[in-house]
């Protein structure tokens, strides 16, 4: 994935969920200091159930060929696992 596309076009971040209402808010992507090739990415969620378990699914977006693409390697939080309302990082 091409970094100086990813920061420039930042990241939607996907949250899916059945039977409550789910938003992902507050999504902030910032490059690690010293440019150590790894993307900090904060984000909110907020739902109905606060005990639901949500699967969030981030998405990059090349603003150069305008297409969409996954993510290749996270970890943190929301990575392989559903995660609860509130606030969370991946990198």
């Amino acid at each position: 994935m091409n970094l100086k596309s990813l920061m420039v076009a930042g990241v939607s971040l996907v949250a899916l969920m059945v039977q409550a209402a789910v938003n992902v808010t507050n999504v902030k992507v910032q490059q690690r200091y010293p440019w150590n090739g790894k993307v900090d990415i904060d984000y909110t969620v907020t739902c109905d159930d606060a005990d639901a378990d949500i699967w969030v699914y981030p998405m990059g977006f090349d603003q150069d060929s305008k297409a969409s693409m996954a993510c290749r390697a996270l970890e943190g939080d929301g990575v392989g696992a559903p995660v609860k309302a509130g606030t969370h990082r991946m990198t």
